[in-house]
């Protein structure tokens, strides 16, 4: 239920610098003790735990529910609320991740796209397939 009221809220922030820059409350799965870590000291680099999917960076989703299902299996499921500065997104598309192996997708392991900061994925509600849909309703978004 909690997380039924936390995605009904719109997931862009609105603020004075709107026109310039785009904020969003974004939600991160994990832990609770790496939850404590991560609001003591920050986000760690993805590329020390794995080499991402969608290139190294930290993953964040609009939807909480999503973000979930990487905590609910821990024995503490921790789900972060973050503000995110998406600057300068790079829509990452089916194309880009048709292969079923994820060491086939364009950005596995690398980093930002060229002049790009954030790399923006479409996702699937339901499921872990990280696989852009040709149609979507929920985003990844790589910081």
């Amino acid at each position: 239920k909690i997380i039924d009221n936390i995605s009904k809220g719109d997931y862009v922030l609105k603020h004075r610098f709107s026109d310039i820059v785009t904020i969003a409350r974004l939600f991160h799965g994990t832990d609770s003790e790496i939850g404590r870590s991560v609001c003591a000291t920050g986000f760690a680099s993805l590329a020390s735990v794995d080499p991402g999917w969608f290139g190294q960076g930290i993953y964040f989703t609009d939807s909480p529910s999503y973000a979930l299902k990487y905590a609910i299996d821990k024995s503490h499921p921790c789900l972060i609320v973050s503000n995110v500065i998406l600057f300068n997104p790079f829509p990452v598309i089916f194309d880009d991740a048709c292969s079923s192996d994820p060491s086939g997708f364009r950005f596995y392991g690398k980093n930002h796209y060229s002049n790009f900061w954030t790399h923006v994925v479409p996702v699937e509600g339901e499921g872990l397939d990280k696989r852009p849909p040709k149609d979507h309703a929920t985003r990844i978004i790589r910081n």
